[in-house]
């Protein structure tokens, strides 16, 4: 005698029994894609992490060159025997060099251009002004994008 022709119990058995090894095989597909995909974003992860690796070194490599060059650029200036000032729009002194704050007899940092000239100058002759002091100095301007000017400033006293 055939039990499981008979049985409608055993036909549900081999339905769920099979309804699960089909849930089963399912999940372990898709355990295995998911699998791939975290070893896909892993891989990403760490080339991205090479490439942030090696853009912040080339940036603190740039950053330390022009650090240099600034620094460099600096010397230069200070070293300087004619007088640099460079002004913004407002035409105010963002920055000078000592031979212009010599030459002026006080730090020209922050002071107004024109008041500096207006303080120290006897009288003009072209490009050449007349300190009270007596020393003659040679200037000459440059207009700087729309941000300023910088000026150069020569000592051709006698």
């Amino acid at each position: 005698m055939n039990l499981t022709a008979n049985n409608p119990q055993t036909g549900n058995d081999q339905q769920s029994a099979q309804s699960l090894i089909s849930a089963f095989a399912h999940f372990e597909q898709i355990s295995e894609q998911l699998q791939r995909t975290y070893l896909d974003m892993d891989h990403r992860a760490e080339t991205l992490t090479r490439e942030l690796i090696a853009v912040r070194e080339d940036r603190q490599k740039q950053t330390s060159e022009e650090e240099k060059l600034t620094e460099r650029l600096s010397k230069l200036l200070s070293a300087l025997p004619a007088g640099v000032v460079l002004t913004n729009k407002l035409n105010t002194i963002q920055e000078s060099n000592p031979a212009a704050d010599k030459f002026f007899k006080k730090k020209l940092l922050g002071k107004n251009w024109q008041q500096v000239l207006e303080d120290n100058i006897e009288y003009q002759d072209g490009q050449d002004i007349h300190l009270k002091n007596g020393n003659i100095l040679s200037v000459t301007r440059q207009q700087l994008d729309d941000s300023g000017e910088i000026i150069l400033i020569n000592d051709v006293t006698d």
